[in-house]
């Protein structure tokens, strides 16, 4: 039969009607076309997409259950239809020979699938385009490397459940744009996984396996990076790279945890879903100090109190301390914040004092100056040296003061009688006690400083 008369054995509803036997030729006629080459078979499929075409037919090219030996070559190959590969076994000839090549082809079919599907040599789709195509690898075996180098998806791409055995499996400079991956339940054992220069949109790790190092360099993740449960045996290494949404470590098993230093997480207190990020920042902030990177333990520390202001379970007093660690410190990293505010709380609290003892001129002596006076001139002492005398002893009250200089200080400002109103009393509480704070976040930023080098 002539290929060209045989379009219509093609049609999914052909397929499905066939029996086991018309199945097997209808394989063995596509890989029959594949054996004679390149110009052969894209000949023949441009003829098939004319008749889809035409006749409106829902077509799919079948390769189910087929079995190839030795060298396998589908380089440059066009397949504008859906193809099925699913349970197909490529193996090895008796000269050991059992690669697969599909780099440079082309599928602009609705979905590729190798469902099953048995690698027994090296596998590559580099550079391969696989448009408005939904491809699938689900369960697939890779005895060799398998490697997607280059290639193009702009549809789902999923190896859920799929098992790379060979040395290598290399997903670098892939274009996803827009393609959410799916690696669930996955297992790599080769020498060598690495995932370099991809942009993914969103991907998934959970229940993953891998029992050899693994390398992720110049990787950006736009959407979700799902991690729940995947088990990484050996070393972990992110490179350069950068995260748009906060990574949940929780349940992630580590033979070490990943340094941090290389990885971009950006401050978010609640996920795309709405729940704050609380626990995923207390993961990073464990991993920080697990490695010995301190400087970003405090960092994700910051992040961890700094979404807790999101929860509802947080008491307001608990908010407002946090409120206050971050305003005056920056979460204890800031040496500056801790002396400005010393110094504000110095020089608002000098101002409030001197507003309120200083003599106000009546309306008639309204053009003469406010004026400040000593209430015992003979104590020789300036009332705006006393004024700051009073602030400076609040402020450093944890240290000891000149009693007789404190009581000059007193009758100075308030008289014989040294009388305070109860109002100063309090401001001057208040002084001592947001002073002695900053103090003591000012010491806590030095020692934060230290140990970070």
């Amino acid at each position: 039969m002539n290929d060209l008369d045989a379009f219509e054995l093609h049609t999914v509803h052909n397929w499905i009607t066939a029996s086991e036997e018309e199945r097997g030729a209808i394989v063995r006629g596509n890989q029959e076309r594949v054996r004679k080459g390149v110009a052969h078979w894209n000949e023949w499929i441009s003829g098939l997409s004319r008749w889809v075409c035409d006749n409106k037919a829902a077509v799919c090219i079948y390769f189910n259950d087929s079995e190839w030996v030795g060298n396998t070559n589908f380089k440059g190959f066009q397949f504008d239809q859906g193809v099925s590969f699913c349970r197909a076994r490529f193996v090895a000839d008796e000269a050991g020979r059992g690669n697969v090549d599909f780099s440079g082809s082309t599928f602009d079919g609705q979905y590729l699938s190798f469902t099953n599907a048995t690698f027994f040599g090296d596998v590559s789709f580099e550079s391969a385009t696989l448009s408005n195509c939904l491809t699938n690898f689900v369960g697939a075996v890779f005895h060799g490397g398998a490697i997607f180098n280059y290639s193009k998806f702009n549809r789902p791409l999923s190896f859920r459940s799929a098992t790379f055995k060979g040395n290598e499996a290399l997903f670098e400079e892939v274009n996803l744009e827009g393609v959410f991956v799916n690696f669930d339940g996955a297992e790599f054992s080769g020498s060598v996984t690495r995932f370099r220069g991809l942009s993914f949109q969103g991907v998934s790790f959970s229940h993953a396996i891998f029992s050899s190092n693994v390398v992720l360099k110049d990787v950006r993740f736009h959407g979700s990076c799902d991690l729940q449960n995947a088990d990484f045996r050996k070393v972990l290494s992110f490179i350069d790279c950068t995260f748009e949404q906060v990574p949940d470590f929780n349940f992630v098993t580590f033979k070490q945890p990943p340094h941090l230093a290389t990885m971009l997480i950006p401050w978010l207190p609640k996920g795309p879903n709405g729940v704050p990020n609380t626990e995923a920042y207390r993961k990073l902030k464990q991993m920080a100090k697990d490695v010995g990177d301190y400087e970003h333990e405090l960092s994700y520390f910051a992040h961890e109190l700094h979404s807790k202001l999101t929860l509802e379970s947080t008491s307001n007093a608990h908010k407002l301390g946090i409120v206050m660690y971050r305003v005056l410190s920056c979460f204890g990293q800031s040496l500056v914040r801790p002396l400005a505010w010393a110094l504000i709380i110095f020089g608002v609290t000098a101002v409030i004092q001197w507003a309120a003892l200083v003599e106000r001129p009546s309306l008639s002596d309204i053009k003469e100056n406010w004026q400040l006076e000593c209430k015992l001139e003979k104590d020789g002492v300036d009332p705006l040296t006393a004024i700051a005398r009073e602030r400076l002893n609040a402020a450093l009250i944890i240290l000891p003061a000149d009693r007789m200089e404190q009581v000059r200080i007193s009758r100075c400002l308030y008289g014989d009688e040294g009388y305070k109103p109860f109002w100063l009393s309090v401001m001057n509480d208040l002084h001592s006690l947001l002073s002695a704070a900053c103090l003591f976040l000012f010491g806590l930023g030095v020692r934060n400083r230290f140990k970070m080098k």
